[in-house]
């Protein structure tokens, strides 16, 4: 925002100050000034590309472009008639800027900066004053005046002049303008502008303006300048569209329709809430206790879930709303036609979201459902490069991975191998031995602590992980698993015959996931050895 107000002050001295025969302040030539535009409309469109404008809206991305094609048409060639082009772009430029300036805020450190604002952009290079064009002296009286530029002086005066100068300035009655020749570097030639007190005055009380402006602060800006559209344009719908693709999770999905809605409605704070089988959950916050968890379905949300539409409203008594009294703006999410979950903004009573505000987020709502569509098509896709196709478990890349991604966090491995499966096949069929295998693993899962993963290893083997579990408290889950495939006979085959399965089972824990599964694996061959059908744990590592 600093360069932002640079730029509109430079622009503003450009502009307030009419073209003549003399100047009092040096301008550069033309193809100059179209370079320092263009440089700075290359400044604002990467300022916009990195975030750095909070407040950015389509209807000035449009204006930006048609400044931009503005500024390439002026023909640097074309004497007066790119002078007056030029003249018209900054004036354009200025209002811009201005208004711009405004709905971000302005830098609360420009009190400070006036020295640097007021200084002349790359190519002005003043010279020595020199007589009056046309002006008849009644007296001369001596002006003291710091130059803080080089500039060019007579053969006396040093190049380069730091300490006040003494010159002799012709008064006529009434008094006539004070001239300065600008030098036009790039091709020798000379150009000036005639600078009228009152255009002074003018660039002052610019200055003042925006000098008091950076301590308004970007809330009275907000109350006194019309309100942009409330309709978001293609470049804000592309941005947040690509914003989102980047998201890997349904959790980071949550996040970012949050966060997009929060910087294009300027809400204070905002949540996801999840709706999963008619239950409200709270998913992403952007300020931990915004909600109240447990009165979800006791106000406006469950108005929104039940009814499909959006709610705005200012509220003193909203039960799942923490910090009241709020300006609340509600919208429902829909993925495959049914409320996947609910935006919710906040803002003080003092800023309520206006009408525009809840159109800008109705927009946005099929972005934020297509953005949830697409990572559960990844998360699904992701499921099933890691699932077992027969029986529904973890496959053995995904223990694989399971394993690599511990990394050294200690934990306990079962390895599970059911005795004698080769007989199902050959006696009822493949049929029932995939049966068996489908029920063995669902019995698992049923008997494991929640935490504990089951995984296919491979044929007849299973695995489970049991993280942060020692041997012992790991043998205890073992048996319960052999107890319960035992316990009741199993239903395979076409003719759903009965059979009986009984499973071995060796235990290991550690920190290295492959010298515990090693371990594990030869507690479950001294498993098979001793009988079948039991649980032995590994030796310890250092007795091997």
């Amino acid at each position: 925002m600093r360069r932002t107000l640079v730029a509109l002050l430079t622009a503003l001295m450009i502009v307030a100050l009419p073209h003549g025969e003399a100047a009092s302040m040096p301008i550069p030539p033309i193809d100059e000034l179209i370079a320092f535009f263009g440089s700075e409309l290359d400044y604002f469109w990467s300022a916009y590309e990195a975030g750095d404008f909070g407040e950015i809206r389509s209807d000035d991305l449009d204006r930006f472009d048609d400044l931009a094609a503005q500024l390439d048409a002026i023909d640097p060639d074309a004497g007066g008639a790119a002078e007056a082009s030029l003249s018209q772009f900054t004036r354009e430029y200025m209002v811009f800027l201005t208004e711009l300036a405004a709905r971000d805020g302005a830098d609360p450190a420009l009190v400070q900066q006036i020295a640097f604002i007021t200084t002349p952009p790359d190519g002005m290079t003043p010279v020595a004053p020199v007589a009056p064009v046309a002006a008849q002296p009644v007296t001369t009286t001596p002006v003291t005046a710091p130059v803080t530029a080089p500039v060019t002086a007579p053969a006396t005066v040093p190049a380069t002049v730091a300490a006040p100068v003494t010159t002799s300035v012709p008064v006529t009655e009434p008094p006539a303008t004070v001239a300065v020749v600008a030098e036009r570097t790039a091709t020798g030639g000379s150009r000036g502008i005639t600078v009228n007190p009152i255009h002074i005055l003018a660039v002052i009380a610019a200055v003042a303006i925006a000098a008091i402006a950076s301590y308004a602060g970007p809330r009275w800006y907000r109350s006194r300048l019309p309100k942009p559209t409330g309709r978001p344009g293609f470049h804000d719908l592309m941005d947040v569209s690509r914003r989102l693709a980047g998201a890997g999770s349904s959790m980071e999905v949550e996040e970012m329709s949050v966060r997009q809605a929060m910087r294009l409605t300027a809400a204070r704070s905002g949540a996801f809430v999840r709706h999963r089988e008619r239950r409200l959950s709270i998913g992403y916050e952007t300020d931990d206790g915004l909600l109240v968890g447990e009165r979800l379905r006791d106000g406006l949300l469950d108005r929104v879930v039940g009814a499909g539409h959006e709610v705005m409203q200012i509220s003193a008594t909203e039960p799942s709303i923490r910090n009241l009294p709020a300006s609340i703006l509600a919208a429902p999410v829909f993925v495959g036609g049914v409320v996947h979950g609910t935006v919710v903004l906040v803002r003080p009573v003092d800023d309520p979201f206006t009408e525009d505000d809840l159109r800008m987020v109705t927009d946005l709502k099929p972005i934020f459902g297509a953005s949830f569509e697409q990572v559960h098509h990844t998360e699904q896709v992701r499921a099933e490069a890691f699932a077992d196709g027969l029986t529904g478990v973890r496959n053995r890349r995904a223990l694989d991975l399971a394993i690599a991604d511990r990394g050294a966090a200690p934990f306990a491995a079962v390895m599970v191998d059911l005795d004698h499966f080769k007989a199902v096949n050959d006696t009822h069929g493949h049929q029932a031995g995939d049966d068996l295998l489908r029920a063995v693993a669902n019995r698992l899962v049923a008997n494991v602590r929640p935490g504990d993963e089951v995984y296919r290893y491979g044929g007849e083997e299973f695995a489970v992980v049991l993280p942060d579990t020692h041997e012992q408290t790991a043998a205890e889950v073992a048996e319960r698993v052999r107890t319960a495939l035992e316990a009741a006979p199993f239903l395979v085959g076409p003719a759903r015959i009965e059979h009986r399965a009984t499973a071995s089972l060796g235990v290991a824990s550690g920190t290295d996931g492959t010298a515990v599964f090693g371990r594990a694996d030869q507690a479950l061959y001294e498993a098979k050895r001793s009988g079948r059908n039991r649980v032995v744990i590994a030796a310890p590592a250092a007795a091997r």
